[in-house]
């Protein structure tokens, strides 16, 4: 190969998305996903489904949830924010 005379210009661009399961044109994919992360002062939950189409589409939907210490000796402010839900839905 030859050496490109302008290397700014010379590369590929990737794709502008990655689909998340290991389907290929003309199949469906699915992925699903499980995590569990506790310490001492706090714990997060995270469960997520997957289903894509032809390399082309995919539909997500996860849920996190995040729980810390009792905020009874903590700022107040931080006692409104958690504990923290979270339903993601994606779609591309």
């Amino acid at each position: 190969m030859a050496a490109c005379p302008r290397p700014a210009r010379c590369w590929s661009a990737p794709p502008w998305a990655v689909i998340g399961s290991n389907a290929t044109e003309g199949q469906w994919g699915a992925a699903a996903t499980a995590s569990v992360v506790s310490t001492r002062n706090y714990s997060m939950q995270v469960q997520g489904l997957l289903l894509a189409w032809d390399d082309r589409a995919e539909l997500s939907l996860a849920r996190q949830d995040f729980a810390s210490v009792p905020f009874a000796t903590q700022n107040r402010l931080l006692a409104r924010l958690a504990p923290l839900h979270r339903d993601i839905v994606n779609v591309r």
